[in-house]
């Protein structure tokens, strides 16, 4: 849910960094446990793959000035998780350079129900003067059958003041059919959906309070029932905006961009046999290259290089990855302009359980920048 993305923002990016294309995550973790569990029996086996994170520390360190990393953490992001495994938890604690001491920043918490599903999630934010924590705004949740969410409100813990409310309506098939938005208590927008008979979302009409249209999505699938194309229209007049083209593995193939109903460039990416994306390029309607980036694999299907061309073919930047023997990303290098030289670079250490424990930056000269590690405890 979009309010709780800039809380847990940077350990997102971190995950991003081991979803790999092509073969599955999965898979290669099937590969990597065989390898670390060599030597163990399999109930360890089993254990190590039935544990679940209880909590989460993140902290930043920052350069202290001298060529090395401050001792002094400049904020801890706290994630905790119930048994099975769903964010409940996130509190932010900050370095206050004048105190010369941590303090608190702003915390969130959810209440869920049976099903895992939040009833309730509040944001609060550190009041020094009260000398703790008090509930700024919070969100609630109605579902019905199914678990299809009803109603969504935010409200201004302080006031009451509901800030923004969301009314869904659904069909018999449990189909999305209609989005209904306020801000306060006014209707804002209204979004309707259509569907084929497998379900397929085929278009998506968000009119205003006054029935005009503001934005029209259209879908279309192929016999397998994959996304062919997305069209995506602004106004009352439906004029296009872009159009979207996939490929038989559902990868985005062609990206045109308009302008005033007008085609203005089209962004073409192009796979390898495996799924992996090894080209993306924008030409003009007239034909001018404006830029191309290449992408290149290991045998693995582990991202290992990708170079950035200007619209005069001159390398923009390029950036290289290196994996252990587990395909854990150990290493990542970014060079400048020209490709050759080095700007940043970044080191990850990870745990027996294959979980980031420090990731490392340092600059063009390989003096350190910022230091992130990660403490983990775990449900047995």
């Amino acid at each position: 849910m979009q309010k709780t993305y800039f809380i847990i923002s940077f350990f997102i990016a971190v995950g991003l960094l081991f979803i790999f294309p092509g073969v599955s995550t999965a898979q290669k973790e099937e590969k990597a446990l065989e390898k670390v569990l060599s030597s163990k029996n399999l109930k360890q086996i089993y254990e190590i793959r039935a544990l679940k994170i209880r909590s989460i520390s993140e902290k930043n360190f920052s350069s202290d000035g001298s060529g090395g990393i401050s001792a002094i953490h400049d904020n801890e992001n706290i994630s905790a998780y119930d048994a099975s495994g769903n964010l409940i938890e996130n509190e932010i604690i900050s370095y206050d350079r004048s105190l010369k001491k941590h303090m608190p920043v702003q915390k969130w918490r959810a209440s869920l129900n049976p099903a895992g599903l939040s009833e309730t999630e509040s944001l609060y934010y550190y009041d020094e003067k009260q000398g703790g924590y008090v509930e700024s705004k919070k969100w609630t949740y109605e579902y019905g059958p199914g678990g299809n969410l009803l109603i969504q409100t935010l409200i201004d813990a302080p006031s009451g003041e509901l800030i923004e409310k969301t009314v869904n309506k659904f069909d018999e098939k449990n189909n999305k059919i209609e989005s209904a938005y306020y801000k306060g208590a006014k209707l804002y927008s209204t979004t309707f959906y259509k569907y084929d008979e497998n379900k397929n979302e085929l278009e998506s009409l968000k009119t205003g309070p006054d029935g005009k249209i503001i934005e029209k999505i259209a879908n279309s699938y192929d016999q397998a029932g994959l996304k062919a194309d997305t069209s995506f229209y602004r106004g009352p007049d439906c004029v296009i905006e872009r159009k979207t083209t996939y490929n038989r593995f559902a990868c985005e193939l062609d990206i045109e961009k308009y302008s005033g109903g007008v085609l203005s460039s089209t962004i073409h990416n192009a796979y390898d046999d495996s799924g992996n994306k090894t080209e993306e390029t924008e030409i003009t309607a007239g034909g001018k290259r404006l830029y191309l980036e290449t992408y290149s694999y290991d045998q693995l299907n582990n991202l290992i290089g990708k170079t950035r061309y200007d619209s005069a073919n001159r390398i923009e930047y390029r950036e290289a990855y290196k994996y252990d023997e587990l395909n854990r990303k150990i290493n990542e290098y970014y060079y400048g302009a020209g490709g050759s030289e080095l700007v940043k670079s970044v080191a990850n250490k990870f745990n027996d359980l294959r979980k980031i424990e420090e990731a490392s930056v340092s600059d063009g000269g390989q003096k350190p920048v910022l230091k992130t590690t990660f403490t983990y405890e775990y449900n047995q």
